[in-house]
């Protein structure tokens, strides 16, 4: 029996990103060039195809992180390489993208998710976990967590007039750099 690949995944994120909640097995089923018969045998129902799909996208996201906090290099360039690899985080837009019918017609699936994203920043917090008191870990936490969500809103994005890049770069900015910046940074505006 053929399993689910990740051109199979990458189809099912263009089509939840088009039609969000209402899709259809038959949508299912045409956009992955199988039988609705099929995605029955793979799939309970339609939550649980949509479950499948977030557990691919952050399973792939984890595994990254994974690898970058298993690297011998110096903190301050594992955290670099983490945010690196944080834009993949877009493909979760959709699903905040269509938040509010998930929450109404999957609750569990809202809290699921929030739970994922949560876990994003696990190994984040594990490779400065040494160089934070457990109150700016709480802290550090939520800032993360809260942004993401904003970043990943389409309503917050037009409502501010950014894209999700110009936002995510801004924010790996302020995350690395602080909000004073460098010392070379803050030298070279004081003397503009």
């Amino acid at each position: 029996m053929r399993t689910l690949t990740d051109d199979d995944y990458q189809k099912l994120l263009n089509l939840f990103a088009h039609k969000g909640i209402t899709f259809t097995t038959n949508d299912v089923a045409r956009e992955l060039g199988i039988s609705k018969r099929t995605i029955y045998e793979w799939f309970h129902n339609k939550s649980a195809i949509i479950e499948k799909t977030i557990d691919y996208v952050f399973a792939d996201l984890q595994k990254e992180s994974m690898s970058i906090a298993e690297n011998q290099c110096h903190t301050a360039d594992k955290i670099k390489a983490f945010f690196d690899g944080v834009p993949d985080m877009y493909q979760v837009g959709w699903l905040i993208q269509h938040s509010e019918a998930l929450e109404k017609h999957y609750p569990e699936l809202m809290l699921y998710i929030d739970r994922r994203l949560d876990q994003v920043w696990d190994t984040l917090l594990r490779i400065v976990e040494n160089q934070l008191s457990p109150t700016a870990s709480i802290v550090i936490r939520t800032m993360l967590t809260e942004t993401m969500q904003k970043l990943l809103s389409p309503h917050y994005l037009e409502t501010h007039q950014l894209t999700y890049k110009q936002g995510f770069e801004a924010f790996t900015e302020v995350i690395l750099y602080g909000l004073i910046g460098s010392k070379d940074k803050r030298s070279d505006e004081r003397n503009e």
